[in-house]
C-alpha cells in the first residue's frame, strides 16, 4: 500500500494540475502539504452584479472584488512557527490625478496597497508603493492557456499561466475559479471571483499553505454576510477563536534530531496502531524536495539526499493532518 501511494504521490507533483481546491482527492491536497484548503463554503446572497460590457462575450454577472464592507482574515505562519490571523480591509481613499484607489490594509508585511476595480473590464489594478505606477492586480477575464507577470515568492517577476478556469458549485451557489502555475511549476495560485486569491487579497499571486513565511485567506466577509471560509475556519472560527494555535502547528514533543543533519537526523513520534505517517520537505523557495511515507514511528533525513542549506517539513497523521512542521539545516 506504501509503495503505491509513493507512485501516486510522484506522478500527481509532476502532472498535478489545479490541486488546491480539489475535495475528492486527499493524495492530491496531501502531496503539496496543503491540507488548509480542502474545502469552500460560500454564501452569494447579495453579491451578483451585472456587467454592461456587452461585446466583451463575458456572462451576464460579474461578483465585484472590491466594496467598503469587505473583511479578508488571512491566516499566516511566521519564521518561527507562530500563528496569527489578520484582518484586512479598507482602511481609506488615495486620489491620484482624480483616480480613486482603496487602501487595503494591514497587508501581510504591514505595507497597505491601493486597489482600485474596473468592474466593466472586470480588472483590478494596484499603485505600488511609489504611487508612480499602476499596474494589473487581478485580471477576471483570463481564460485557460493565458499568462500574466507578477510577484514571486522569491522576489522576483515571473510568469503565471492559467492552468484552467472553473465554475464552482458551492453551497451558495456557482463562483467562477482560475487555477494558476507559475513558468517554473514552483507554485500554484487560486483565485476566486469576488473573494481574490487564496493567499490573501493583497497577495495575488501567491500560493496559499499554511506554512512557513506563507499563508491563506481564512475567512472573507461582504456586508458582514461569510462569503468564503476555509476548512480550519469551518472548525476553529475565522481568528481561529475556538482554538489552542499549537494544536495545528506544533506537538512540541517531535523533533528533528539532531539539527543541523551532518549525517543522518531522526523524526520520531509516537504511532502504536502503525498507521500510515506523511512527510513532505520543501527547499527555501517552498519547492517540494521529497516525500515520504511510513506505517511505523521515524523518518530518517539524509545529509546525502539534500544539497546544503535550510529546508522544512511537515509531518501529517493519518487523517492527512499537520501534526508538526519545522525547520532544519543540512551542513
Amino acid at each position: 500500500m506504501i509503495k503505491n501511494y509513493l507512485k501516486n504521490h510522484k506522478n500527481h507533483n509532476n502532472q498535478r494540475k489545479s490541486a488546491i481546491l480539489t475535495i475528492k482527492n486527499k493524495n492530491l491536497n496531501t502531496m503539496r502539504g496543503i491540507i488548509t484548503i480542502a474545502a469552500l463554503i460560500l454564501l452569494l446572497n447579495g453579491l451578483t452584479g451585472t456587467s454592461q460590457n456587452k461585446s466583451t462575450g463575458y456572462d451576464s454577472t460579474y461578483i465585484p472584488l472590491l466594496a467598503d464592507t469587505n473583511v479578508w482574515y488571512i491566516a499566516d505562519v511566521g519564521e518561527f512557527g507562530e500563528l496569527d490571523v489578520t484582518d484586512v480591509g479598507t482602511v481609506g481613499y488615495l486620489n491620484i490625478n482624480d483616480t480613486i484607489y482603496r487602501r487595503i490594509g494591514p497587508a501581510w508585511n504591514s505595507i497597505w496597497i491601493n486597489l482600485r476595480e474596473d468592474t466593466l473590464e472586470r480588472k483590478v489594478y494596484n499603485r505600488g508603493g511609489s504611487l508612480s505606477n499602476e499596474e494589473l492586480y487581478y485580471d477576471f477575464t483570463m481564460e485557460e492557456g493565458d499568462s500574466m507577470k507578477g510577484l514571486s515568492y522569491g522576489g522576483g517577476n515571473i510568469w503565471f499561466i492559467v492552468d484552467s478556469v472553473r465554475y464552482i458549485n458551492t453551497l451558495g451557489g456557482i463562483r467562477k475559479a482560475w487555477y494558476f502555475r507559475d513558468e517554473l511549476d514552483h507554485t500554484y495560485p487560486v483565485w476566486i471571483e469576488g473573494v481574490g486569491s487564496l493567499g490573501g487579497i493583497d497577495r495575488n499571486f501567491i500560493e496559499p499553505r499554511l506554512f512557513w513565511m506563507f499563508g491563506e485567506l481564512n475567512c472573507c466577509y461582504y456586508n458582514e454576510k461569510l462569503v468564503y471560509r476555509s476548512v480550519l475556519a469551518t472548525q476553529y472560527g475565522c481568528s481561529f477563536e475556538h482554538m489552542n494555535t499549537t494544536e495545528i502547528l506544533k506537538d512540541k514533543g517531535i523533533q528533528i534530531f539532531p539539527n543541523p543533519v551532518t549525517n543522518i537526523s531522526r523524526i520520531k513520534f509516537e504511532n502504536p496502531e502503525n498507521k500510515i505517517y506523511q512527510l513532505f520537505i520543501y527547499n527555501v523557495l517552498g519547492k517540494l524536495s521529497c516525500g515520504k511515507l511510513t506505517s511505523s514511528d521515524i523518518f530518517y533525513i539524509k545529509k546525502q539526499d539534500f544539497a546544503n542549506g535550510i529546508y522544512f517539513y511537515q509531518l501529517l497523521n493519518e487523517n492527512n493532518r499537520i501534526v508538526q512542521q519545522d525547520k532544519f539545516i543540512i551542513n
